[in-house]
């Protein structure tokens, strides 16, 4: 697993894709998320760098900045999860916790904790204002790795030891990936993040979904797509039941 996540993106190739984030919101004790906004950007992958291009919100052209559209925002989607998670330097207190299935692979299901101390994962509010706050929070959650490839399916982040005189209360993060072909051959790459967000009045909750991944080259001609595609369906990121197996071995 370290050794996947630490060589992850210098395997992949330089593309472009569509990241379509759906912004709910909702009172903070209830779970009647209303839609807030839909943004639609190109996000290219270059040199193991992201760089985002916010094209529309809600349906409408415009001309901002990737943290400038507002609300909760996330970046860094394209490895530098997986790599400062399973970095030594992070060490990571990791145990096996159950079998799962995910779109159809069998999955070993890791359990794992990292604490402030040893953590990269920052939290903030207020970004671009004076009076904003950031803070690094240690964080735990689960590691899903394929049973046959021993490639890493999804990853889930929850904050731990979050400050009583924080504004954020509790934060999170689930990012799946799946299998695109690019060129003729076959990546796993990014095709699902949830990032959620609560303080003392509100829950936020974000759904990114990448889509219509291209290869990247110099010549290349980037064409937006207006037309927003469909959410996913459930179960592209629904976990499945799994046939009791035995642990493996420690």
């Amino acid at each position: 697993m370290r050794d996947y996540a630490m060589t992850y993106t210098s395997k992949l190739p330089n593309f472009i894709c569509t990241q379509v984030t759906r912004k709910y919101i909702a009172q903070t004790g209830k779970d009647d998320f209303h839609p807030e906004a839909t943004v639609m950007e190109n996000l290219t992958y270059y040199e193991q760098q992201e760089h985002y291009k916010v094209m529309m919100v809600n349906d409408r052209y415009v001309d901002l900045s990737h943290d400038a559209v507002g609300g909760t925002t996330s970046s860094g989607d394209f490895g530098s999860l997986l790599k400062s998670t399973l970095s030594p330097h992070a060490d990571a207190t990791i145990e096996f916790d159950h079998w799962a299935t995910l779109r159809g692979n069998e999955c070993y299901a890791f359990s794992y904790r990292v604490t402030s101390g040893n953590s990269e994962w920052s939290v903030s509010v207020g970004k671009g204002d004076k009076s904003g706050e950031r803070i690094i929070v240690g964080y735990r959650g689960l590691i899903y790795v394929d049973k046959k490839s021993h490639k890493i399916l999804r990853i889930s982040l929850e904050a731990t030891d979050i400050p009583s005189t924080f504004p954020v209360r509790e934060a999170s993060d689930t990012l799946d990936y799946g299998y695109q072909t690019l060129s003729g051959q076959e990546f796993l790459l990014p095709l699902k993040a949830q990032v959620m967000l609560r303080d003392a009045r509100f829950r936020s909750k974000n759904d990114l979904e990448f889509r219509l991944y291209k290869m990247y080259s110099a010549d290349a001609v980037i064409k937006f797509d207006t037309d927003v595609p469909a959410p996913l369906p459930d179960d592209q990121t629904k976990e499945q039941p799994s046939q009791p197996q035995q642990q493996p071995p420690k």
